[in-house]
């Protein structure tokens, strides 16, 4: 990275693969873009409140605008997740359960939490793993959405589907709702429902809604229908793509030795 003077004006030149952040202001992943080098050219991403307007020759040209997809595209792929999530969890349970796992102190977390990426874009993650002292000895399956809509309908079936599958015919307190929800066979199993207050708060009704229905000995179906009307065609980031396909990897790594459950599907 090399900064030169032509015609009074100061250029910064970069090397190939070299990167630089330009902020305008206070430095933060929402007020910045970052400008990096390839063999192509140049890659600028970034969060759009920073930028007042792009002019050039044929600029426009080589903005990407994510394609809008169709509603029953969304809610298959998202219904793949969830079968894949359903089987982990089984399974991840049967290990934790053993015990052998409990002399090495195995843990299985269902996390939901918040993620900001690099181009400053915000969205919610669902995480499945095993753990052992706070290191993951087994990774599951993971999947990041930054549209509310999709992530309701998520959350919704991976938490009923957790509740049912955890606690047969126990209560749960909910008036003593802590950040973790143990499962009634093992404090080794959990799902961490309140990582981010932001997440908690925002999403509560879908949370208490599944909780009071399984107290109540109720079917939490039509929580779940009623998420899943609202999923419409939209455009949907990178991020939803990317991590469907790396936790597919990851559920043919965990389940290779049994062809019936290796899905051979990609993701367009």
């Amino acid at each position: 990275m090399k900064l030169e003077t032509y015609n009074g004006k100061q250029y910064l030149i970069l090397d190939k693969n070299e990167e630089i952040n330009i902020s305008s202001g206070q430095i933060n992943q929402f007020n910045s873009l970052k400008i990096e080098n390839t063999s192509n050219g140049l890659n600028i991403t970034g969060n759009s409140s920073i930028v007042n307007c792009i002019s050039g020759n044929k600029l426009m040209e080589k903005i990407y605008v994510p394609p809008v997809v169709k509603k029953e595209e969304i809610i298959e792929k998202c219904d793949m997740w969830i079968e894949m999530f359903k089987k982990t969890h089984d399974y991840f349970k049967k290990i934790t359960l053993s015990k052998k796992a409990a002399k090495e102190n195995i843990k299985m977390e269902i996390l939901f939490s918040d993620f900001v990426n690099s181009n400053g874009e915000k969205g919610h993650s669902i995480d499945i793993d095993l753990y052992r002292l706070n290191t993951i000895i087994k990774e599951g399956l993971t999947i990041d959405v930054s549209t509310s809509n999709i992530y309701r309908y998520l959350l919704a079936n991976v938490l009923d589907y957790y509740v049912s599958s955890n606690y047969s015919n126990a209560s749960i307190d909910i008036n003593n709702l802590n950040r973790y929800l143990y499962s009634k066979n093992s404090k080794s199993i959990y799902a961490n429902i309140a990582n981010s207050d932001e997440n908690y708060n925002k999403y509560c009704d879908v949370i208490i809604g599944i909780l009071v229905n399984h107290n109540l000995g109720e079917s939490s179906k039509q929580i779940i229908n009623n998420t899943r009307t609202k999923i419409y065609d939209q455009q949907i980031d990178s991020n939803f793509d990317k991590s469907l396909e790396f936790s597919i990897s990851q559920y043919n790594n965990l389940f290779s030795d049994n062809q019936d459950l290796v899905l051979k599907k990609t993701i367009n």
